[in-house]
């Protein structure tokens, strides 16, 4: 599972650089393994750099900087220390592979370095979303500016040249990708299909209903690949535009373009359609051509019916200097074809419109892949977030903006006082038990069994209670009160003896650490060396830290020298 932890603790960042000191190499001034609020500092720093480009991510920091420098940025990040070091070293460190793997064969795997990233985003995909009936297959595009094998010459896109993959959309949402550099189920390919048409079938299986409408470009349609998803289990329905060469297409529609201008007027208009019969794996096919401004081929399964409709818009109209409703006609399916083909294009304008790596140059292939996950997977939660403001009926003038939304999650991954996670796992899991344990007890007592029942259940139930194991009591300021607190004995030794037993817990940590040190990230509280229980108090204490709780009178008020000195003894 891709996380922020995993990032941390199994992947490069700490790994590379750990790996490096026993060896020869050396890194000056290294400042010592990023911590989890680290990571999300540095990656929240990159997605306010989309919504605030600078030319340099160094430039937020600096004060004489008036057009770039960031506060906010400034006053989180000062407090470790040097954040432009920090940050030289989160370029050079960062990783997304475990450096302890052995290195794959790159034909076999081409993306091991951000496998992680395109494996969350093809399974967070399907268990995030409910794909609608109409959806998008197109190609996304990822800019790279440095040097690979695999990297693709790309004139007609924006984005320039780079890596692609075939993905598949609804309404902006990418619900799974298949990078072309990666090799294609091999299954399709010996079935004799191309490479393109072997993704696009992998991509249409990860559907979890069937009969959905997928709308695809002349790159993708052809009959034998619309037979293929159709007779596939999800049973999909492709239509789209068409080349004219070697896409099955019958002789009968073709229509070739009139090479002098005056003729277009006399074929303008014309339309020609047949349907595919005998066929029992696609009975629904059809094929239709009409004559633009050149000839439109088109394939669909989804056709019920040919048509003209009457379309209107507005014009300008300089002779009334004004602008004025023109009417025309249009083919019902070349209508929908242009209304329903756009999810792709919706989830790279969405993504583009606040890219991370705006006036950045990305020379590592990994790190440019990387960066593009994080935005797919940022526009993917922003699609959720509407969504789920459309099913609760949210008016748009309460709801977060698209600005707002990347705004909201950049400053609270950089903001330093932000609450740990697991704090926040902690106070639900004690919400939850308190409101089971009111349940409980509110809960009428069933009827009295019948004789001899009710013994027997008791002694069924005996040894499971017996079983079941016991958390060990933690320090607080409350429990450590000498009248009123559960641990008021740690310093009665009349007719007490404390001593050090085994402890019982699964995993135990020494609660004198956790309460002077507190428990927040980065704390170095959780000390699981060395562990021994009270005899008498039950508590959880490490060999350090036995004596000084059994000794000292004022614990709570020497809280702070107490930690002080921990952590000088450390």
């Amino acid at each position: 599972m891709l996380s922020m932890e995993y990032l941390t603790r199994n992947t490069a960042s700490n790994m590379r650089a750990n790996l490096a000191f026993p060896g020869e190499a050396t890194y000056d001034d290294w400042s010592g393994p990023f911590t989890v609020k680290e990571m999300r500092q540095h990656l929240g720093l990159y997605v306010m750099n989309g919504l605030s480009p600078s030319p340099q991510l160094e430039f937020k920091f600096d004060p004489n900087d008036k057009a770039n420098y960031n506060s906010f940025v400034h006053d989180n990040f000062g407090r470790t220390g040097n954040p432009l070091r920090r940050l030289r070293q989160f370029k050079a460190f960062f990783g997304c592979q475990d450096p302890m793997k052995p290195v794959p064969d790159r034909k076999a795997s081409p993306l091991f370095k951000v496998l992680s990233v395109v494996k969350w985003i093809r399974k967070i995909g399907p268990m995030s979303w409910e794909c609608g009936l109409h959806l998008g297959l197109d190609e996304q595009t990822l800019g790279f500016q440095g040097h690979h094998a695999d990297k693709m010459r790309i004139k007609y896109k924006q984005e320039g040249d780079g890596f692609q993959c075939d993905a598949l959309c609804d309404e902006g949402f990418t619900f799974s990708i298949f990078f072309r550099n990666e090799p294609p189920p091999r299954h399709y390919i010996i079935d004799g299909l191309s490479p393109i048409h072997a993704r696009s079938l992998w991509l249409l299986d990860q559907l979890t209903t069937k009969y959905h409408h997928v709308w695809v470009d002349n790159l993708y349609s052809s009959a034998k690949f619309s037979k293929k998803a159709f007779m596939a289990p999800n049973k999909t329905m492709l239509s789209g535009v068409t080349h004219t060469s070697k896409r099955g297409l019958p002789k009968c529609v073709l229509q070739d373009k009139v090479k002098n201008d005056n003729d277009v007027i006399s074929v303008c208009g014309t339309v020609k359609a047949a349907i595919l019969e005998g066929d029992r794996g696609a009975q629904d096919l059809v094929a239709m051509s009409v004559y633009d401004q050149k000839p439109v081929h088109f394939l669909s399964m989804t056709c019920e019916s040919i048509k003209w409709v009457l379309k209107k818009r507005p014009v300008w109209n300089p002779d009334r200097r004004a602008m004025v409703d023109v009417t025309y006609l249009r083919l019902n399916l070349i209508d929908d074809y242009n209304n329903k083909m756009n999810a792709v294009d919706i989830s790279d304008q969405l993504r583009n419109q606040y890219r991370m790596t705006h006036w950045l140059r990305n020379r590592k292939w990994w790190w440019s892949i990387f960066m593009w996950g994080m935005g797919v997977l940022l526009t993917n939660a922003y699609k959720v977030y509407t969504q789920t403001m459309d099913l609760e009926g949210v008016p748009k003038s309460q709801r977060l903006s698209h600005y707002s939304f990347l705004l909201s999650v950049a400053t609270t991954w950089i903001d330093r006082s932000e609450t740990d996670i697991r704090h926040v796992k902690r106070t639900r899991e004690k919400k939850r038990r308190h409101e089971e344990n009111e349940q409980s007890q509110t809960h009428t007592p069933p009827p009295p069994h019948a004789h001899g029942t009710q013994r027997s259940a008791l002694v069924t139930a005996s040894p499971a209670s017996s079983t079941k194991p016991s958390k060990a009591p933690r320090i607080n300021d409350n429990s450590l009160h000498p009248d009123t607190g559960v641990l008021c004995l740690c310093l009665n030794h009349f007719g007490n003896f404390h001593s050090p037993q085994p402890s019982a817990s699964k995993h135990p940590s020494c609660a004198m650490h956790r309460w002077l040190k507190g428990r927040e990230a980065g704390s170095c509280s959780q000390i699981r060396g060395n562990i021994v229980c009270c005899s008498t108090c039950k508590v959880n204490l490490c060999t350090q830290c036995f004596h000084m709780f059994h000794t000292v009178k004022d614990i709570v008020g020497c809280r702070v020298k107490l930690a002080s000195k921990l952590t000088n003894d450390e």
